[in-house]
């Protein structure tokens, strides 16, 4: 599909390139080119640019980007490639006014429509040019020899890729709600106190004492009968104890729902599971005692843990005046579409 997209572009290029320098004809070709190209680094490199920086990053969508940065005279390149093999390149340039304004006479006499043209206040021009695929930002500074920018993405991929992301957003929301749902839910809540049976120890009495003096000192409050319950330090300690309790399982949902990622081996195998986890918030509000108490795959219970052990230290719940320990239960849910 790319590559129909770039031999449909090209006839309009040839067409309109005849008042170009050689130079400029080579570089229009080349944008285009760097489109469709997997490992832009090594070509553009076979070409004497300059790498001058290469990094990882993650765009609004939650989509994985490799970024190139690159040097060749007076131009300054940034190369996006999406680890999706199924997306296209972003290509930024940075220009001076003399292969800007060429580019630009030549985009407007190819069949490109102009859809926005603005002068704004910082004396920053920009025109939208677009056709069926291509868009073609032209960007520059008024009365500026250097600070011209052009940016050519494929825009029928980028309004897949926002209705991917939305859909991702709306599962994101269902488990959401079902989150809070199961949270606000007695029902659907296990105490793993229990769930853990103690056996009887051939002690002498001393030792049983001592153990259970330890026992009470280190008790740990159920979630929906301490009188303060923990806080995050956004959460209004003001509020009435429902308040209260809401805040902290909001807080709880949001942090999960933030720093949520699906471990690749399961999404690859198609794995999808409810993850129930029990811990503990000791008295200086730190997470303490995650332990998974229903969960089969492992990748799936060590994202849960990791989510749950991640959670930032809190204001410490209290009984009377006093910190203590409570033991908080939620279901995680791991579902693919």
């Amino acid at each position: 599909m790319k590559k129909i997209l770039f031999f449909l572009l090209i006839p309009f290029i040839i067409f309109s390139q005849e008042d170009m320098s050689s130079e400029h004809k080579q570089k229009v070709e080349l944008l285009f080119e760097l489109l469709d190209l997997k490992n832009s680094r090594s070509f553009l490199e076979s070409k004497r640019w300059n790498t001058t920086s290469a990094r990882s990053i993650v765009d609004e969508q939650q989509n994985n980007i490799f970024q190139y940065s690159f040097e060749r005279y007076s131009d300054e390149l940034i190369i996006s490639e999406y680890e999706s093999e199924k997306y296209q390149n972003i290509i930024n340039l940075k220009t001076d006014n003399s292969f800007y304004n060429d580019f630009f006479q030549l985009i407007e006499s190819s069949g490109y429509k102009i859809i926005n043209k603005e002068i704004y206040p910082d004396q920053r021009e920009e025109t939208i040019f677009q056709n069926k695929y291509i868009t073609i930002v032209f960007n520059s500074i008024l009365n500026s020899y250097q600070k011209h920018f052009i940016k050519i993405y494929n825009h029928s991929e980028e309004e897949e890729r926002i209705k991917i992301f939305e859909n991702k957003i709306k599962n994101a929301a269902e488990n959401l709600k079902e989150l809070e749902q199961n949270i606000l839910s007695e029902k659907n809540l296990i105490n793993i106190n229990e769930e853990l049976d103690i056996e009887e120890a051939d002690t002498d009495k001393e030792e049983i004492i001592e153990i259970l003096e330890e026992e009470e000192e280190e008790e740990i409050l159920s979630f929906n009968i301490v009188e303060n319950p923990p806080l995050f330090k956004w959460c209004d300690s003001d509020g009435s104890i429902q308040e209260q309790q809401a805040c902290f399982q909001k807080g709880v949902m949001y942090h999960i729902r933030d720093n949520f990622a699906y471990p690749a081996i399961c999404k690859e195998m198609g794995i999808s599971e409810r993850i129930i986890v029990n811990f503990n918030i000791n008295k200086k509000g730190k997470i303490v005692d995650a332990r998974v108490v229903r969960g089969q795959d492992k990748h799936l219970k060590a994202e849960a843990l990791r989510l749950v052990n991640s959670i930032p230290d809190l204001i410490p719940a209290q009984q009377r005046g006093k910190p203590v320990m409570i033991s908080f239960t939620v279901p995680i849910s791991f579902t693919l579409q």
